[in-house]
């Protein structure tokens, strides 16, 4: 063969097992990703008017599964976490995460960056009452939903926990 064809071939074959890696990393990311659960740890900058209560929100991801969640390569990236009232499906917040390390081991936490939140005041009354009251058991973190994107390879994926 003439050295051409083989450094052709010796890249074709590079540029297809990075590809793969990727592909599975991202994979190992996703299913990882579906168990984590995230608590509200703290409440920074809350301010109230008649329109909206606004806030800073602190939560950790907490890692309950067996495997370590390590996102430490160029290839993924975790794009942007959105944050959704669960009942009407209203995009509340985002934060733009945009990093390519997380470290997250097997029964351990991550803090993400502060998310700022807007709400609307009629809803956020209603939240802060329940949580006063006593009279929702739930936390207000299960009050909402995340999407998390994550990036690989030029492919986007969003993840819905």
């Amino acid at each position: 063969m003439k050295t051409k064809s083989l450094v052709f071939l010796g890249a074709s074959i590079a540029v297809v097992s990075l590809a793969v890696m990727g592909i599975n990393k991202k994979e190992e990311i996703e299913r990882i990703v579906s168990l984590l659960q995230f608590k509200l740890v703290s409440i920074k900058n809350f301010k109230f008017s008649l329109k909206q209560f606004s806030m800073d929100l602190g939560i950790r991801a907490v890692n309950p599964s067996s495997e370590d969640l390590s996102i430490n390569t160029g290839f993924v990236k975790a794009k942007v976490i959105r944050v959704y009232e669960k009942k009407t499906g209203k995009l509340l917040a985002f934060s733009n995460l945009d990093t390519s390390k997380i470290e997250l081991p097997s029964g351990g936490f991550y803090d993400l960056p502060s998310i700022y939140v807007e709400i609307p005041s009629l809803t956020g009354a209603q939240y802060l009452l329940n949580e006063l009251s006593g009279k929702d058991k739930k936390d207000l973190i299960d009050k909402f939903s995340f999407e998390l994107d994550i990036s690989a390879l030029g492919n986007t994926t969003t993840i819905k926990f």
